[in-house]
């Protein structure tokens, strides 16, 4: 999995999310500092075999891009229905993005209005250089694993929440450890392909 973030920190570049309105600069500035961080917060993770660790940087990561997106295509953002549900009566179109009203499922919806992540497997570009890493067999494994209508995006947010509930002991103090593991790497797995998916979408 190292390899596949080191792909997708590669196309993580600063000049593809250039905020669109000069006021979000400063905003869009610390969001890129913090995407950084995340995406090697994440690497020290899987460098030393740690899965949830590098699930919840992986998350992190994902929804700070989604965040830098949305600044970088702002009208858009402004024009959807679910903007126009969580905006409220707050001003200011930085502050109302960043608060608490917006997590990950918000920025979710907005992606899966504006076409950023498809709604059934992956970018066709991400797609060819990720068989290019892992062989198309397994690609298409994981593809038949995952229902058309819920889609690589979503597969990768429901388990990042599974995984942070894992954490949890009094919830699966009957799941074998064995499992636990293994959604860990499977969400952590979803959330670079997430990630990498959104990029070749947005970073045009």
């Amino acid at each position: 999995m190292q390899h596949l973030l080191a792909t997708i920190s590669q196309e993580l570049r600063r000049e593809s999310f250039t905020p669109e309105f000069s006021e979000d600069a400063e905003a869009s500035g610390k969001l890129w500092d913090l995407s950084l961080f995340f995406l090697n917060e994440m690497n020290n993770s899987l460098a030393g075999a740690a899965v949830f660790g590098a699930n919840v940087m992986g998350a992190a990561a994902l929804e700070t891009v989604l965040l830098l997106a949305c600044l970088k295509y702002r009208s858009n953002v402004l024009a959807t229905k679910k903007w126009q549900k969580i905006k409220g009566s707050a001003t200011g179109f930085s502050s109302v993005l960043t608060s608490n009203r917006v997590g990950l499922a918000v920025l979710f919806d907005l992606a899966k209005e504006l076409e950023w992540l498809p709604t059934s497997g992956m970018s066709p570009r991400f797609r060819a250089k990720f068989a290019t890493m892992v062989g198309e067999e397994k690609v298409v494994a994981i593809e038949g694993g995952i229902p058309d209508v819920v889609g690589v995006s979503w597969i990768a947010i429901i388990l990042s929440a599974g995984v942070r509930n894992a954490v949890h002991p009094g919830r699966n103090i009957q799941l074998p450890l064995g499992d636990i593991r293994f959604v860990g790497a499977l969400s952590t797995m979803m959330t670079l392909i997430a990630l990498g998916t959104l990029l070749e979408v947005t970073s045009l």
